[in-house]
């Protein structure tokens, strides 16, 4: 829980417990009667239907396990319709989630684990909209663990359909439920790597079950928080294979859903995260500072230190992009004893990337090859090949660089191969012009006049920008007439890279 959030709950407490003793004749009067004139009662003492009247038979359902059940049916049937006092807006919401913990502690102990296990995902994501019960939620997460099968049903019906059918499982009852979103969510993102057009039809069926959530079987916030991390994980699926529109088309669907929801900023801060880092890769690196900032800010107030290294990463990124390629290097080896202490390999990876990427652009490639291979390693153990893939791209530019062209052009070739296998047209093509660079700086023009010639067959075939097309077929022209430089190439490259930020932007052709 942040600091700022204390006060405030010690406040509801003690709102909470000064109703209680109100509130008792009217439990006592209820639990008198069988539970078929639950309803019958309710309905002749308006006056009882309060958050205070409710808790009570809650702790009752608690104490009591074998009248659990139909005392949780009966709240949850009421709960959304309770009033509470404008100031004290969260007790609906802490009533809410309790109940269904208790719901859920009471099915694990009838046996039925599998419900119990719904229960428990349904009270964290209601105490995930209440930043001041972030205890309480880590401690029902815990619960929900206790109970989940591995592999769980959803994952289970993936793995036994083909991917080309996944987005026919939408209306499936394994993906029914919080729970099974928050399972949709892991799978994106660890698909992302090693799969990512996998990781595409995912996030498609996430936003697909999330938008279709019926309004009247969550809270608001509840379901806002869902479709909100559906359209986020969509898009930074997107950025990862560079299609940059899309990407933020789908975080401005994210930040929409949010909007009315100010007490949901922990999860604005991860929209305002993604969005930084896609306006990085699209050249729009000055835009990004706001958002790196704003997103810091929160999770500092939330003590979440995972997402704070998050932050100081991107930090990073947005040094180099800026070309102060010293400063980045400092910021990321400044986060490696966090990332360690947390032990995110993930982000350790990243990081020792980005150092090896900051300290060749800067010369220093005795220091850049020294982070580059602990990063491939990293990502190796992780199974992460893309990521494999980006280290190697600038060892290969090192080697290049240095003058071993056949090692350095090996590594690109390699990684253009891993590129294509995922159908990243565009970032192999862009490799794929540092190779031709290379060929052209050890005069062997032939082999870079057929490599651009592939790439343009390539752009091509996959529809990708006409701009970018003939920025490429010039390249090649230039190469076939015996005109092109390595400054050539450069301005091709730095054109279709500019595309990102401008998409209507004309290619010189005097490059």
């Amino acid at each position: 829980m942040h600091e700022d959030g204390v006060p405030e709950l010690r406040r509801f407490v003690d709102w909470l417990s000064e109703g209680r003793e109100q509130a008792g004749p009217f439990v006592a009067e209820l639990l008198a009667l069988p539970s078929s004139r639950w309803e019958e009662w309710l309905a002749s003492h308006p006056d009882a239907a309060t958050v205070h009247f409710f808790e009570g038979l809650r702790a009752v359902a608690e104490s009591e396990p074998r009248r659990a059940l139909a005392l949780t049916d009966f709240i949850l049937h009421h709960v959304n319709t309770v009033g509470s006092p404008a100031e004290e807006a969260r007790a609906s919401t802490v009533l809410h989630a309790d109940t269904w913990r208790t719901r859920a502690a009471a099915l694990r102990m009838a046996g039925d684990a599998g419900e119990a296990l719904r229960a428990y995902e349904m009270s964290a994501a209601i105490f995930r909209t209440e930043p001041a019960a972030f205890t309480e939620l880590q401690e029902v997460e815990r619960e929900a663990e206790a109970v989940r099968p591995e592999p769980s049903r959803s994952k289970r019906l993936l793995a036994e359909t083909e991917a080309a059918n996944w987005l026919g499982l939408v209306d499936r009852p394994e993906f029914e439920g919080p729970g099974a979103l928050a399972e949709l969510s892991r799978e994106i993102v660890a698909r992302m790597e090693r799969a990512p057009g996998e990781s595409i039809v995912l996030a498609e069926l996430a936003t697909t079950i999330a938008d279709r959530s019926p309004a009247d079987r969550y809270p608001e916030a509840v379901r806002a928080e869902l479709r909100a991390l559906a359209w986020k994980d969509r898009g930074v699926v997107l950025r990862h294979v560079a299609r940059y529109r899309d990407a933020l088309d789908c975080l401005d669907r994210a930040e929409s859903i949010l909007e009315p929801f100010p007490r949901l900023d922990h999860d604005r801060a991860g929209v305002w995260l993604a969005r930084a880092m896609t306006l990085q890769e699209t050249n729009r690196t000055e835009e990004s500072a706001p958002f790196i900032a704003g997103a810091k800010k929160i999770y500092e107030r939330h003590g979440d230190r995972s997402r704070q290294l998050a932050c100081g990463i991107s930090e990073g990124t947005f040094l180099h992009r800026v070309h102060k390629y010293e400063d980045a290097i400092a910021v990321c080896e400044e986060l490696l004893p966090l990332a360690e202490a947390l032990n995110d390999l993930g982000s350790l990876g990243v990081l020792h990337n980005n150092i090896g990427h900051s300290a060749t652009e800067s010369g220093n490639y005795a220091l850049a090859t020294v982070h580059l291979d602990q990063a491939a390693t990293l990502f190796a153990r992780l199974g992460q090949p893309l990521r494999v893939a980006r280290s190697d791209l600038a060892r290969g530019r090192i080697l290049v660089r240095k003058g071993d062209f056949e090692r350095g052009t090996a590594y690109l070739r390699s990684v253009r191969e891993e590129f294509l296998q995922h159908e990243m047209v565009e970032e192999a093509g862009l490799c794929g012009l540092e190779m031709v660079e290379a060929y052209l700086a050890r005069g062997a023009s032939s082999d870079a006049e057929t490599l651009a010639g592939e790439i343009v067959r390539q752009f091509t075939a996959a529809e990708l920008d006409a701009r970018a097309i003939t920025a490429v077929a010039y390249l090649s022209e230039a190469i076939t007439a015996r005109r092109a430089s390595a400054e050539t190439v450069d301005n091709v490259r730095q054109f279709i890279s500019a595309l990102r930020e401008n998409p209507d932007a004309e290619f010189p052709a005097t490059a």
